[in-house]
């Protein structure tokens, strides 16, 4: 066999490899269902199914009134870490709001510093060789306001409202 015929047997092959022939019929062929009227399927479900209005009470399980189902829920919510954990979560969101709002307000400031500094005998610079030097500088009042012109802290502030309330 020749290599053109090789190469244009192997096409071909490849080709129809991939070809399927799907019927033209309709009854073949996937459909939705329609939608039910949801008035229809509220009905429905409140003829199968016994509801009341009022909501669970929060000491529902006294209504069985099981002393050790008491004991059991007593104990687990005397010692549940996970409310602890998300008592602390609800703390730590509430100061991430509150430090996210002292972005929008002026802050006030002051601050010393003192330096001292002795340049080596044999030091590169000559004129200084062997000096020493001291530095205070003193801030007396530092006082400082961001402008928020386009919104940025303001957003920033809905945005760590909003993980609070998440």
């Amino acid at each position: 066999m020749s290599a053109r015929r090789l190469i244009a047997l192997t096409l071909a092959v490849s080709f129809s490899a991939g070809c399927a022939r799907f019927g033209e019929e309709e009854g073949a062929r996937a459909s939705l269902l329609p939608m039910p009227e949801i008035a229809n399927t509220v009905a429905t479900a409140r003829s199968k199914f016994e509801t009341s209005n009022a909501w669970p009470s929060q000491t529902w399980w006294t209504g069985f009134a099981s002393p050790e189902l008491q004991r059991l829920i007593t104990a687990a919510l005397a010692d549940n870490p996970d409310f602890k954990a998300t008592a602390a979560r609800l703390r730590q969101s509430q100061a991430m709001v509150d430090a996210q709002a002292a972005e929008l307000y002026p802050t006030v400031d002051a601050n010393v510093s003192f330096s001292a500094q002795r340049f080596s005998a044999n030091s590169v610079q000559a004129k200084l060789a062997g000096e020493n030097f001291r530095h205070m500088l003193i801030n007396p009042l530092i006082l400082r306001y961001h402008l928020d012109f386009w919104g940025r802290d303001a957003a920033a502030l809905q945005g760590a409202v909003g993980r609070s309330l998440a």
